[in-house]
C-alpha cells in the first residue's frame, strides 16, 4: 500500500495548488486512490477490504500530507470511515458494502440533528458543518439527539444515503480549502433502526459490529484510535515543510555572503524542526501499535491509555505546529508568495490543529485529571 501511494505521489503533488483553488480534490486524483485500492486499507476483509494495521494507514496519510494537505485530509477521512461504517451491524453493513464494496462516507459527528423514534426508526432533520468529502461519498455519517421525554435527549450516530441530504457550498476557508468540507442539511428523514447507533458505544469500542471481524481495530475506543488520521496530517505538514524549506535553504545566497544554509542558525533551526516531526510522529505511531496490540491481549484499553492517546493526538499536533512556524519564520518574505509551498504548509497546518478532536486544552487536560485522580468531564474518554 505504501508503494502504491509513493506512485501517486508526484501527480499529487503537482495538483495541490490546484486542489486548493478549485476547494476539492481533483477527480484524477479520486479515481487513482480508487483504482490504487487505497481507499479499501481499512475495510473489512469480508466485504473485499484489505483490514490493513492503522499505523501502516497513517503512514500513507503522512506521506499524502507531504505533498497535499486536503488530499491527505479527505484521504484519511474518507478511508478511516470504513471503521465506523464496520461497527454498525451486519444487516447495515450488508447494506453499504454488500452491493458496491467501493462506497465511501463523509461525516459530521457534531449532534446537531434532532431525532425522534417512529415505528423501525427515527425521523431526523438537521444541518451538519463540516462534512469534508461529501461530495465523493455515497453515505453520511450524522449526529444526532434523539427526544426523550422522560429525561436527557440520547446522543446516537445516524447513516443516512447522501442521496438523502442536500450539500450547502460554505466551505471558503484560508487552510484546507481542498478538502470541500461543506454543510449538510437533511429534513425529515427516516433512519432505520440498523443505521443509527449510541454514541456511547463507539467511545466504548462495545459496537455491534466490532463483534464480526476478528481485527481488533473494530473494536477500538473511536476517540482513542481514529483522531490519530487527522493528527498525522500536521505531522506530513510539517515534513513537507522541512523539505520544501531544506531545498531553499541551500540554493538561497544569504545577505552575508554564502548560502543560507551554511549559517549557523540556519542549522539549528532545521535540526530542531526535524527533531519535532519525528517525536510526533513516533507519539502516533506508538499509539496505534500499542492500541490494537492491547485490544488484542485484553479485549479492551484502559482509561489512562485512553486520556494518553488523547493527550498524544493533541500533542503531536502542538509539536508539528512549533515546526512549521519556526520554518515559516526563517523563510522570510519569500515564503509569502502564492506560488510558494511555505505558505500553504502554514496555512493548511493551522487549519487542521484548529479540529476539536486535536485541542490541547481539552485533551492535555484530561489526561492531567487522570493522573491525578480527577474525574475526567471530556466526553469523548
Amino acid at each position: 500500500m505504501l508503494a502504491r501511494a509513493r506512485d501517486l505521489l508526484p501527480g499529487i503533488k503537482s495538483r495541490a495548488r490546484q486542489t486548493e483553488q478549485a476547494r476539492a480534490v481533483p477527480a484524477e486524483t479520486i479515481a487513482e486512490l480508487h483504482a490504487s485500492g487505497l481507499f479499501r486499507m481499512l475495510q473489512p476483509a469480508r466485504f473485499g477490504g484489505h483490514e490493513a494495521e492503522l499505523v501502516d494507514f497513517i503512514d500513507v496519510v503522512d506521506l499524502f500530507a507531504t505533498a497535499c494537505a486536503s488530499t491527505a485530509w479527505v484521504y484519511g477521512v474518507l478511508t478511516s470511515h470504513s471503521v465506523s461504517l464496520a461497527t454498525y451491524g451486519e444487516e447495515a453493513q450488508e447494506e453499504i458494502w454488500g452491493k458496491d464494496g467501493a462506497s465511501l462516507s463523509a461525516s459530521s459527528f457534531v449532534p446537531t440533528g434532532k431525532a425522534v423514534a417512529v415505528e423501525g426508526g427515527y425521523r431526523i432533520s438537521g444541518s451538519w458543518p463540516f462534512a469534508s468529502a461529501c461530495d465523493y461519498a455515497q453515505w453520511a455519517l450524522l449526529g444526532g439527539l434523539v427526544e426523550n421525554p422522560a429525561g436527557p435527549p440520547a446522543l446516537m450516530t445516524f447513516l443516512l444515503r447522501m442521496d438523502e441530504l442536500s450539500i450547502i457550498d460554505d466551505w471558503d476557508v484560508i487552510g484546507l480549502a481542498g478538502t470541500g468540507s461543506k454543510s449538510l442539511v437533511g429534513k425529515d428523514v427516516f433512519v432505520p433502526a440498523r443505521r443509527a447507533l449510541p454514541f456511547a458505544q463507539s467511545i466504548e469500542g462495545t459496537t455491534p459490529g466490532g463483534k464480526l471481524h476478528a481485527h481488533p481495530l473494530y473494536r477500538c475506543p473511536r476517540h482513542s484510535c481514529t483522531p490519530a488520521v487527522l493528527a498525522i496530517v500536521p505531522v506530513g505538514i510539517a515534513r513537507g515543510a522541512l523539505d520544501s524549506f531544506i531545498e531553499y535553504a541551500m540554493a538561497r545566497s544569504a545577505r552575508r555572503g554564502g548560502k543560507l544554509g551554511e549559517q549557523e542558525q540556519t542549522q539549528l533551526k532545521v535540526s530542531e524542526c526535524e527533531a519535532e516531526v519525528d517525536a510526533a510522529r513516533l507519539l502516533l505511531r506508538r499509539n496505534c501499535i500499542e492500541n490494537l496490540a492491547t485490544i488484542r491481549a485484553s479485549g479492551t484499553l484502559t482509561l489512562e491509555q485512553r486520556a494518553r492517546n488523547r493527550r498524544d493526538h493533541a500533542y503531536a499536533v502542538k509539536l508539528s505546529l512549533q515546526a512549521v512556524d519556526r520554518l515559516m519564520s526563517a523563510s522570510g518574505a519569500h515564503g509569502l508568495y502564492a506560488d510558494h509551498p511555505m505558505q500553504r504548509h502554514f496555512r493548511d497546518a493551522h487549519a487542521a490543529a484548529a479540529h476539536i478532536a486535536l485541542s490541547w486544552d481539552a485533551c492535555g487536560r484530561s489526561y492531567g485529571q487522570v493522573k491525578l485522580g480527577v474525574t475526567p468531564t471530556d466526553p469523548f474518554l
